[in-house]
Parts: C-alpha cells; structure tokens; sequence
C-alpha cells in the first residue's frame, strides 16, 4: 500500500510542477497529466524497491498534507505562506525519518489521518460536495470547517483504519521488520 501512496504523491507532484512552471490549471494540459503519470510511475518503483525512501515519502507528504489541513481548517487561505509552511513541515518530518526506525504505531498514525483525509475528500468530490479542480487552489485540503459532519466521518475512517491495521496478525513491532 504504501508503494500507492508513492505513486498518489508523484503525480501530484508531477502534475503540479507542469501547473506551476506554465502557469495554466492543474491538470488542464496533457502536459500535466503525462508529467504527473510519469512521476507517479517512477515514484511508484522506486518507493516499492526502498524502505527508507518509502519512510520519507510518507513522512513528508503526511506532514504537508495535515499542516495544510490544519490551517486551512483554522481559516488560512492557500497562498505562498502556507505552501511554504506546510513544505517546511513536510521536510522536518521527512528529514527525521532518516534518524529514526519510525515505530509500527506512528506509520499507523500516519497511514490512518491521511488515508482517511485523502478517502473523505475523494468521497466529497464524488457526491458534489466539493469540485474536483477545488484541489488547484488548495480549497480542499481540509474539510470545509463550517460542516462538521464531514469531520465526524473523517475521524470514524480515521478510527477504523487505525484499527484495522493495529489488530494484524503477527504484525512485527519496528517498522523496518514489517516491511521484510
């Protein structure tokens, strides 16, 4: 699974440069979407064939996505101050995974809080929630604070993730053992 998440944070990234550096939409060019695969694939094998890329993979895009998530929900519009502080986030946590053989239970914490952003999300562009081209300008980053709703169902994704991956069976306790 987590090789997916490598693959999901390289075609963001992919298709965000390409949004970027020619200044049309996300993902409004076949540019975008080619970029975006491209690095989606790469970012796929290589997470796969390296555990600790994996581990800063994850740690990174992880703190991005909540920092971001935070602010927006505290009422921060998305501009350069928040992409900035959210990347620096990022690279802190992806930095500390090389000092540390990240525990079973902080992956989880990890897996569980993103996983269930980025399921609720997807879950609200599907019903008309929110639009799909919502993500271009950061809007959905983070559920929409007056509807609290959406935040409940969050936290019970959040919840079951958390607890179906703590009741595995004969799951090791470091991280570096599970992933062999």
């Amino acid at each position: 699974m987590l090789s997916f998440w490598g693959a999901f944070v390289g075609f963001l990234a992919g298709s965000g440069v390409v949004a970027a550096s020619t200044g049309d939409g996300w993902l409004a060019t076949s540019m975008g979407w080619l970029l975006g695969l491209v690095f989606a694939a790469l970012m796929l094998l290589v997470t796969y064939s390296f555990y600790e890329l994996t581990m800063v993979v994850l740690l990174g895009s992880a703190g991005f996505l909540l920092s971001a998530g935070v602010m927006a929900v505290v009422g921060a519009d998305w501009n350069w101050t928040v992409g900035l502080v959210a990347g620096l986030v990022g690279v802190a946590l992806a930095l500390s995974s090389f000092a540390m053989d990240i525990p079973r239970n902080v992956l989880i914490a990890a897996t569980s809080l993103v996983g269930g952003m980025v399921f609720v999300q997807g879950l609200m562009v599907m019903l008309g929630v929110t639009g799909f081209m919502a993500f271009e300008s950061g809007s959905a980053v983070a559920m929409p604070s007056e509807a609290w709703g959406w935040l409940v169902v969050w936290l019970l994704v959040t919840l079951s993730g958390s607890y179906t991956q703590m009741n595995t069976k004969a799951a090791p306790v470091g991280s570096r053992s599970s992933w062999k």
